[in-house]
């Protein structure tokens, strides 16, 4: 078995800065450390794409765009096209955020389209699509739908908070 490197490591993080006031220096700073530390990619607000794919042009360091974050309520035809805007100014990766609103009533051909778009649209440009279910709202049945939309759809991963929310995942260590 291979011994893992901190190098190795670092491939792991998504360096992020998706704070509504973020300034170009704050970029900078965010993209350098990306490329010091090595790490996988930047998250960042997709408004912000093509000035950090300047700063991280000819790394290996990839550009992440957070669509419809961090609330997810926007129709399906803007997300796909803040997909498609985002994949066209340099996002190499893309992490949106399911539309709740949909989640909570139970509007799971709305949630599979919404999320078979977006993860179509990665598919084409070749690059990851990251849903996000904020299940800081969602009631564990909501969940279990959603990975099984999830598992139909085949987003390259799922990701369980925005961490804008009104927590994190919690873990219950009585549960098997």
């Amino acid at each position: 078995m291979k011994a893992w490197t901190l190098d190795d490591y670092a491939q792991l993080i998504d360096h992020t800065n998706l704070h509504a006031d973020a300034t170009e220096q704050d970029m900078i700073v965010l993209c350098d450390e990306a490329k010091r530390y090595h790490f996988r990619m930047v998250a960042i607000n997709q408004a912000q794409v093509a000035f950090c794919a300047k700063q991280l042009a000819g790394t290996d360091v990839h550009v992440g765009a957070a669509i419809a974050f961090p609330l997810g309520q926007t129709s399906i035809t803007a997300k796909v096209s803040e997909t498609r805007d985002a994949l066209a100014n340099g996002a190499t990766e893309i992490d949106y955020v399911v539309n709740l609103t949909q989640v909570r009533e139970h509007r799971w051909d709305y949630v599979a389209d919404e999320m078979r778009q977006i993860v179509a649209a990665c598919n084409e440009a070749g690059v990851p699509s990251k849903v996000i279910f904020e299940n800081c709202y969602l009631t564990d049945n909501e969940k279990i739908e959603l990975c099984r939309v999830a598992r139909r759809v085949r987003p390259t991963f799922v990701k369980t908070s925005t961490g804008f929310g009104t927590g994190g995942v919690p873990i219950d260590l009585s549960r098997p």
